[in-house]
């Protein structure tokens, strides 16, 4: 009685696991595709696991920074264990910030240090909120594995040689690599085009019914319709919402004392979600509580608050939908509420705009133009970028 009950709970148990193993294989295959779809702006507002950026790269007072998500400072200290998706997924969600500011003469002037903290990411994506998205998937990818499964039965049985039968199996995974079965082998064409082929292999009312059809029909295409689902699920999801904010202290050498800012920067997709070049609005704050450097003494006379709102257009990607170029249009309101410096406005309107190009993979150059409404000066700023997501 005993060994039968052992069977039981094995023979149950045995299934539930594959499921839950696959489920988990699907949400990081999501969530690898989210990645990919999510703009260079958003990478930089929080990274997956490393950043680092040159500020002011032509002028004399640059800015080095350093920022790295949780998951990124484990994966350095346990290089071989992998982690679950769910708490991969916690650990994305905050990031460590170091920066160090130095002036024309190349001495560091200011330390600072600080994090970020994702208050929403509707991007991270957790069984429950994607849960019937994922299901669909399985339900492709299972359409997909049978129609191949199918393809190998079919002329398995019609008895070509093994040499035959390898060429069409690494002619269906290069077609599956590329995402293009344009040029699929004629043999699998031929077992896919066959009279009944579908309901050969199909037991009736299979919840994969309507899959088969709409998979077969692509394939017959030449399109990748399994890939072609996960890009619609991963592009929705890269434009959700993402809000986080920033605490940082940092230490002025030169004048002695610390310096403590607090930001906040809001970021989702506009209009049609699933758009090939998506649109992002942003909403950026940030104060800071400051040494008035006009002032000789110690103080913390330098309280400045600024709040921009901007649009962001992905301009070019490439073949793989990850973005190459982009635009970034922002109006910026700065207000001095302390009592310095003295020789700055209580009121700045500023028009700014961010080209970033893509140089090679990770690595980007932003190029930043400031326009003062009121004086009519224009500042531009390079910054060069490498953000490592994957």
């Amino acid at each position: 009685m005993k060994k039968l009950i052992l069977l039981v709970l094995y023979l149950y148990a045995v299934p539930l696991f594959a499921q839950e193993k696959n489920m988990a294989a699907r949400k990081d295959s999501v969530a690898t595709a989210i990645q990919a779809e999510e703009t260079a702006n958003s990478k930089d507002i929080l990274t997956n696991l490393f950043r680092a950026s040159i500020d002011n790269l032509l002028g004399d007072d640059r800015t080095y920074t350093f920022n790295s998500s949780f998951l990124g400072i484990y994966q350095i200290l346990n290089k071989k264990r992998q982690l679950p998706y769910d708490q991969e997924r916690r650990l994305r969600q905050n990031s460590f910030n170091f920066e160090i500011k130095g002036n024309d003469k190349n001495d560091i002037v200011k330390i600072g240090g600080g994090f970020t903290f994702a208050i929403l990411n509707k991007r991270n994506i957790t069984e429950t909120s994607v849960g019937v998205e994922l299901q669909k998937l399985d339900n492709y990818v299972s359409a997909f594995s049978a129609l191949k499964r199918g393809v190998i039965e079919y002329l398995d049985a019609k008895g070509i040689s093994d040499d035959e039968m390898n060429k069409v199996r690494e002619s269906w995974n290069e077609a599956s690599r590329n995402h293009d079965f344009s040029d699929l082998d004629p043999k699998i064409k031929e077992a896919l085009g066959s009279e009944g082929f579908v309901a050969k292999f199909v037991k009736k009312g299979s919840n994969t019914n309507e899959q088969l059809q709409e998979t077969l029909k692509s394939i017959l295409e030449g399109k990748d319709n399994l890939n072609s689902q996960f890009q619609s699920v991963s592009k929705i999801y890269a434009q959700k919402p993402l809000w986080v904010v920033s605490p940082t202290v940092t230490y002025d050498r030169v004048n002695k004392q610390g310096e403590y800012t607090i930001g906040s920067t809001l970021t989702f997709g506009l209009w049609k979600q699933s758009v090939q070049k998506p649109w992002e609005f942003e909403i950026k704050t940030q104060f800071k509580v400051a040494n008035d450097s006009t002032v000789s003494s110690p103080n913390y006379n330098d309280k400045p608050l600024s709040i921009a709102l901007g649009l962001n257009k992905v301009l070019v990607q490439n073949k793989d939908n990850e973005s190459k170029l982009e635009f970034k249009l922002a109006t910026q309101y700065n207000r001095q509420f302390g009592t310095g410096p003295t020789l700055q406005k209580k009121d700045v309107f500023t028009l700014n705009t961010t080209l970033r190009v893509n140089l090679y993979k990770t690595l980007w150059l932003p190029l930043t133009l400031k326009y003062d409404v009121d004086k009519g000066n224009l500042l531009g700023l390079f910054t060069f970028t490498a953000n490592l997501s994957k």
